[in-house]
């Protein structure tokens, strides 16, 4: 509490100790403010040692705060949301071998369709962020990992129960497809204004996608299809601090899609 006391006393006498300095050596008022400074530097071993180093830092170098908000370059991790619209995929399931005793359970297909177009997918990766000037460059590549959006028992294109079931669905049999694993990559540029980053991303990704039967709250693959996605659109980052930026982008490819991500630059 003392030294509270005296920080204060001391900032707020500065100026009229200052001003009592510049006229005993007649200098002119205008420069009174670098004199409260110069006063304030004389009398750092009175303030805390936090403060002081403070004082130190913003004297010997008065561009450092601005520094650093400023992004910087160098390898860093993703880790965000993707939506990816893909080509329509429409599954022909046979019956599940432990429900033969289903009608029609050794024709091909009796167990129904399912459709996916629609796919959602967490992203985990790793990219380069270089700058230069104004202008950043990124390069990106991860890891998808599919997110299944249905609930169990599903009642949708893409996760029901068997068209040859007419059970209710505490015993039913029922069928799906879902987006599983996936590769990413993308380049892009963006030019920042303060916080503020825009530009545009082109993006490949190359996605996996399985059909089978869910059985009683575990899903058995019966097929899987690879699909590669390219696509490219405007991208828009928002800078968190110099490590940490916010990136959302919108693709155009056969369709639509778009994605979010958190960047961390070591």
């Amino acid at each position: 509490m003392k030294r509270i006391f005296i920080n204060t006393i001391l900032v707020v006498l500065s100026p009229s100790l200052a001003y009592s300095q510049s006229q005993s050596e007649d200098v002119p008022a205008k420069n009174t403010p670098s004199s409260a400074r110069h006063v304030l530097v004389r009398m750092k071993p009175l303030f805390s040692p936090r403060a002081a180093s403070a004082l130190t830092r913003e004297d010997e170098n008065p561009k450092q705060a601005d520094a650093a908000d400023e992004p910087r370059s160098g390898f860093g991790f993703l880790a965000g949301y993707r939506f990816i619209d893909i080509a329509d995929h429409t599954f022909r399931h046979d019956t599940h071998v432990d429900d033969g005793f289903l009608p029609r359970a050794n024709q091909p297909g009796s167990a129904g369709t399912t459709e996916l177009k629609t796919t959602h997918w967490a992203l985990f990766g790793t990219g380069y962020l270089q700058k230069f000037s104004a202008v950043s460059l990124t390069f990106d590549a991860g890891l998808l990992v599919g997110i299944n959006t249905e609930p169990r028992p599903g009642h949708s294109s893409f996760r029901k129960k068997n068209e040859n079931d007419s059970r209710p669905d505490a015993q039913g049999a029922f069928i799906y497809s879902k987006p599983t694993y996936g590769l990413y990559s993308a380049v892009g540029f963006t030019y920042d204004v303060k916080k503020i980053s825009l530009g545009a991303e082109g993006q490949l990704s190359v996605v996996s996608i399985e059909s089978g039967w869910d059985r009683w709250g575990e899903d058995q693959a019966q097929s899987s299809v690879t699909q590669t996605v390219p696509s490219v659109g405007p991208k828009i980052g928002f800078l968190l601090d110099s490590k940490v930026r916010l990136e959302g982008s919108v693709q155009i490819g056969r369709s639509v899609h778009f994605g979010i991500a958190l960047r961390c630059t070591f």
